[in-house]
Formats: structure tokens, C-alpha cells, sequence
């Protein structure tokens, strides 16, 4: 039976994605031991373990529910499907399936794999991109059974397995179709497979003279942040070169891909480790920076990151998703634009100067850095669901934050589409105008000293200002429903912090999706009910799903959290 080594890579991703649907697994892995095997200059790694647990757990979880064939089944013929491409899905899952259950893979791939990408040729990549990054990929599984590599090859791959010698190395050599073969070799416990036989020498090439990505600063680094995290059940590592990725782009021809490079001066490696802490996936990411030598755009995201987040009162109880940002700097905006046309800025530069009264660098000095929104319910408005939107940007300069402020009030009055009007709130005037029938449909407006808010509705902007409470802390429902050290990590966020509550939006969208799924077979002719009911069903699997962000002068920490439904881990586990 033919298997490329391309579903190798597929099961890679899939388990990188999905990792947080499994069963605790205590054993301490070697982490980064493929990196015997790695020239200096690879551009980057991906590491997964556990697979065989993963396989044995992943189609009693909600995305493995959704991606049977009898699910997806069922939603391709509501949509209309085509019947081949419905058989071509189930011929492909059921590959997927047999090879995750077969004894000889995950002798091989089962406890340990790795994917990593040398560093290809600039000039073969600009001409065959897929075909270089094909040459230059490489899989790694460590293995301590006997011929393991050639019963793999046979009994997965193909019948066709042979040697050949390159440069002197005798290679395993599979033919899995004309024209299509993979090299392997074993070496160490280790397995390594490629397209390209020459990728399988360099490695065995430097694992021979000990000068491999295993001994460089920047890899120990990113090793050293792995064992720092306590993590239960490692999934998935993730190491990239910043060294040999900026030297790629600054190699390119086209300036808008070479000017990228500028950016990751001072950076020395990214990282990022994928594992499971209790009912919790986790994903703790970080970039190491040189002190000083950063681009001046990120430098400055640095220096004007906040120090004390002051919209964390509008995450409360009801809060479906919450955006904030601190990144809304007047230097990092203006690095960007002044790299781009020349032309186009001075065309923004002018409609802002008409429309606002002053010029694009005073728009961004008078406000920022802070910046977000947030939404709380979904509400019917008399004629289709309306998320309650409440959309804020921090008050830099208050003379001039007034300036756009009533700029923008002018603007909407001469429309003469609805007439302005007002109502206090806590000494503050909120100016709001009824577009439709329903408070959904207003959009309404207020500035205070520190915070310009716009709203669709004019009493949530009440309530927030009519509330005496502390706007740079959590209050105490919604830091329950996040626990101690979710919360603490959202209110130390300097440069950003997203939280969603995948559960309480799965049951705010059932009403929308039935009125989406009603409208879309009514004009369309297809339903998708099958689909959105799966979804929200994975929605309300989960509790809440937290990412946050925060930039010292070493390095860039990144921090996403998936907490499940204690029900449904019950459930499921």
C-alpha cells in the first residue's frame, strides 16, 4: 500500500493542533535530541510526542466527532457536495486511521517525531518553492526497534525498497511511485527520512563532526526555555532560527520580502512548547532579544507597552471576547508606513488632515497606545442577531483627542441620517444616534479624560461609566471563571491579551445560527444546519480560550490557554 511521507507530515500538523484532547503521559522526554542531526544553520524544528497516545484518545474528542465520516458525511451532503469529493474525504481518513493504527509506524513515529527544514537555496526556491522546501525538509523518529526503518518502508510505504550510495553513505532507498521516492537512513536510534538524499547526507554529515544546531547559543537557548515550563504532557516543541530566517529573506530579490529581515534584528530564536497541565492545553511561546539591538519598531513596542492595563473592568461575567491591545504606538505606525509607497502615505496623511483637522503623526500622538473591544451578548435586533460591541482607544492627548472626537460627530451629523442626541452618565456626555429601530442599531459615543469608547447602544456606555470600579483590575465573577493564575497572567499582559469564551458564545450563537442556516437555505438552496450544530457543540466543550503577550529588553513571552468544560472533560476523559 503506497503512503507518501506527506501523511506523515499531514499527522504532524493535525497533533500539533489537537493536542489538548488527551490523556496525561508522565514520561520526560530528551527534548531536542534530533538536533545531533541538524547543520547550524537549519531554519527550524518541530517536535511531537506521544503520538500513539494521542491516536488511541483523539476520536473520542470533539474534533475527532466532527471529523468521522459520518459527520462530515452527513454536513458535505447538506452543503451539496460533490459525491467524489465526499468519497475522497473517506478514503483519505481512512488512510489516516490505519496508518495511526498500525503497529509498524508507531514503532517508528509513535513516541517521538520531528520535522525540521535546512536551510534551502535561495535561487531553487524563487524557481520551484515547492520543490526546494521539499529537498530541504527533513523527518526524524527515534526508534529502538531492530530494522525498523526497511519494515516501515514495506509495510507502509511502499514494496519497492532498495539501497543506494550517495557520497559514499548507503542509503534506504523507497520508491513509493515513478518519480517519486524517499531516503532514509538509521543511525543512533534515530531515523531520518527526506526526498532528497543529499539532506539525509549533510545531516549525517554533521552529527559526524559535532558542528549541528544542537551546540548553538541560540538552540541551548530555546532548549533551556523548554525544561523551565513544569508541563505534565508534553506535545509538541517548536525552535526557529532567527539567524539563518533573516539571512533567507535578506537574500530575497523582492525589496518588500527583503525589508521584513530589518525586523528581526536583535531576535535570536523563537520557541515555543505545546503541553497539557491538568485539563489545560497550553502553549508558551518566546523570542530572545539582544538588549539594544532591536528594530526601532519593535524597540518601541517595547518602550511604549503599557505598564497597568485600564480597560479591565469591561471583562466581566457576560464577556464573550475581549481584545486589548497596547500596540497602537505612533513610531511603530509610522515605521510601517514610511516603508511602504511614499505616495499613498501623503494621500492618508491628506484625507486625515480633511476629515480630522489635523495631520496622521498628531492622530496617532493623541491617542493609543491602548486599544480593544469587547463583546458581551448577541442580541436579536428586530431584523437579524447584532453583536453589543464596545470598542475603545486610550486618550494620549486630551486637546487633541477632542479635536477627532468632534471631527468625527461633525462627520456623522452631516449625513442627516440620524439626528445626535444625549444623555449623562456619571458627569459624562454620551452623544448616540438611533440608526434603526432596536438600541443595537445606535451607535453611540463618549470621551473621557482617559478613554474614547464607541458603542452600538447607548446603556452599555451607561452602565460602564455609572460603575465604580477599579479599571485596571478583573472583578471577582470573571476572575473566578478564569482562576488565580489566568488572571494574573491577563492583568501582567503589557503589549496584548485576547480572551474568548468559546461555551458562552456557543450558546449566544444558537439563535443566530438558526437564523443564518434559515436564511442561507432560503437563498441559496443548501443548509448547513449539520455544521453549525457540530460547532457550537465544540464550543460548548470549552470554557475559555486566553492568549496574552508581554515584551521585557531579552525576550518576547507569548502565552495561550485552552480550558475545558469540567463536564465535558469528564465526560471525555
Amino acid at each position: 500500500m503506497n503512503k507518501r511521507i506527506g501523511i506523515i507530515l499531514v499527522v504532524v500538523a493535525v497533533v500539533a493542533a489537537a493536542g489538548f484532547y488527551f490523556l496525561n503521559v508522565s514520561k520526560k522526554e530528551d527534548a531536542g535530541s534530533y538536533a545531533a542531526f541538524l547543520p547550524q544553520d537549519t531554519l527550524a524544528t518541530v517536535s511531537l510526542t506521544h503520538l500513539k497516545k494521542i491516536s488511541d484518545t483523539f476520536a473520542d474528542s470533539p474534533l475527532g466527532h466532527l471529523l468521522t465520516k459520518e459527520t462530515m458525511g452527513g454536513i458535505l451532503n447538506e452543503l451539496q457536495v460533490e459525491a467524489q469529493a465526499i468519497a475522497t474525504y473517506n478514503k483519505t481518513y481512512d488512510d489516516m486511521v490505519e496508518l495511526m493504527n498500525n503497529p509498524v509506524f508507531l514503532s517508528v513515529f509513535g513516541d517521538d517525531t520531528a520535522l525540521a527544514v535546512l536551510s534551502p537555496d535561495l535561487a531553487r526556491l524563487k524557481g520551484d518553492p515547492q520543490g526546494e522546501l521539499e529537498r530541504s525538509m527533513v523527518v526524524f523518529a527515534t526508534t529502538a526497534v531492530s530494522g525498523a526503518l526497511e519494515s516501515f518502508a514495506k509495510l507502509i510505504m511502499s514494496d519497492t525498497v532498495t539501497t543506494e550510495v550517495v557520497d559514499n553513505v548507503t542509503l534506504t532507498k523507497i520508491e513509493v511511485a515513478k518519480d517519486d521516492v524517499i531516503y532514509g537512513s538509521a543511525a543512533k536510534g534515530t531515523v531520518l527520512l527526506s526526498y532528497a538524499p543529499q539532506t539525509i547526507v549533510a545531516c549525517l554529515a554533521a552529527e559526524a563532526s559535532e558542528l549541528t544546531l544542537e551546540n548553538t547559543a541560540s538552540f541551548l537557548a530555546a532548549k533551556e526555555y523548554w525544561q523551565s515550563i513544569e508541563a505534565e504532557t508534553v506535545y509538541s516543541r517548536m525552535f526557529v532560527n532567527s539567524d539563518a530566517l533573516r539571512n533567507l529573506l535578506a537574500g530575497a530579490e523582492e525589496s518588500e520580502i527583503s525589508y521584513v529581515a530589518q525586523y528581526l534584528e536583535g531576535i535570536t530564536y523563537f520557541s515555543s512548547l505545546t503541553y497539557q497541565q491538568g485539563e489545560d492545553l497550553r502553549s508558551d511561546s518566546r523570542a530572545g532579544f539582544v538588549p539594544g539591538k532591536l528594530h526601532p519598531a519593535l524597540q518601541a513596542a517595547l518602550e511604549e507597552q503599557a505598564a497597568v492595563n485600564t480597560s479591565l473592568n469591561l471583562l466581566n461575567e457576560n464577556t464573550l471576547i475581549y481584545d486589548w491591545s497596547s500596540s497602537l504606538s505612533a513610531e511603530v505606525m509610522l515605521h510601517s508606513l514610511a516603508a511602504g509607497d511614499k505616495q499613498e502615505f501623503a494621500e492618508l496623511d491628506n484625507v486625515v488632515q480633511q476629515e480630522l483637522g489635523l495631520s496622521f503623526e498628531q492622530l496617532l500622538q493623541s491617542i493609543g497606545p491602548q486599544y480593544g473591544f469587547v463583546v458581551n451578548q448577541i442580541v436579536n435586533s428586530g431584523f437579524f442577531p447584532v453583536p453589543k460591541v464596545v470598542a475603545f482607544v486610550e486618550v494620549r492627548d486630551r486637546e487633541q483627542a477632542t479635536t477627532v472626537y468632534n471631527a468625527i460627530r461633525e462627520k456623522i451629523n452631516q449625513t442627516g441620517f440620524a439626528e445626535e442626541q444625549h444623555v449623562e452618565a456619571d458627569g459624562q456626555t454620551i452623544s448616540y444616534w438611533s440608526v434603526l429601530p432596536g438600541e443595537a442599531t445606535q451607535l453611540a459615543m463618549v470621551l473621557t479624560p482617559t478613554m474614547l469608547y464607541a458603542a452600538n447602544g447607548k446603556s452599555v456606555l451607561v452602565d460602564m461609566l455609572s460603575q465604580l470600579v477599579d479599571s485596571t483590575k478583573i472583578g471577582a465573577p470573571a476572575a473566578a471563571s478564569l482562576g488565580d493564575e489566568l488572571k494574573s497572567q491577563v492583568e501582567a499582559a503589557g503589549l496584548g491579551a485576547v480572551v474568548v469564551y468559546p461555551a458562552r458564545l456557543g450558546n449566544e450563537l444558537q439563535d443566530v445560527a438558526g437564523w443564518l442556516f434559515s436564511t442561507l437555505a432560503a437563498t441559496q438552496g443548501v443548509s448547513a444546519s449539520k455544521l453549525g450544530e457540530e460547532i457550537i457543540n465544540m464550543l460548548l466543550a470549552y470554557e475559555v480560550v486566553a492568549m496574552t503577550t508581554k515584551l521585557t529588553p531579552e525576550h518576547g513571552d507569548w502565552h495561550s490557554i485552552i480550558k475545558r468544560q469540567h463536564q465535558a472533560a469528564t465526560t471525555t476523559n
